[in-house]
């Protein structure tokens, strides 16, 4: 916003940010500086990709959604820029945890080219 006002208007405007973006962008650079949450994030990141970006791992999924008789929950996939899309991606991981494991454990024993990739985010 601060960019398109500058652009219309004038370079020299002073752009102060809402307190809950401020506070966004201050979680945002406490949380890249601690080395365990980076390495958690990054994780449940390739975990959300992994199962998104393909249809058949995506269909394996809801089909095991289906037989834990649990809600179909979409994965969502966490956001560099906002903390809340990190918190809504865990929920999304921690709600259908069984039913990704059993996800990830069954693509591991079809020993096809995605097993290895499953096994090291099963463990």
């Amino acid at each position: 916003v601060a960019a398109k006002f500058r652009a219309l208007f004038n370079l020299a405007i002073l752009f102060i940010h809402c307190r809950a973006h401020a506070l966004q962008l201050a979680v945002i650079s406490a949380a890249d500086s601690i080395p365990d949450i980076c390495k958690r994030l990054s994780t449940l990141k390739s975990l959300v990709n992994f199962i998104n970006r393909s249809s058949v791992r995506l269909t394996l999924f809801e089909d095991i959604q289906s037989i834990f008789r649990n809600n179909h929950i979409k994965l969502i996939q966490p956001g560099d820029t906002r903390w809340l899309s990190n918190s809504l991606a865990v929920r999304s991981v921690v709600h259908s945890y069984q039913s990704l494991l059993a996800t990830l454990e069954n693509i591991y024993n079809e020993n096809n080219e995605d097993s290895a990739e499953a096994l090291g985010l099963y463990n």
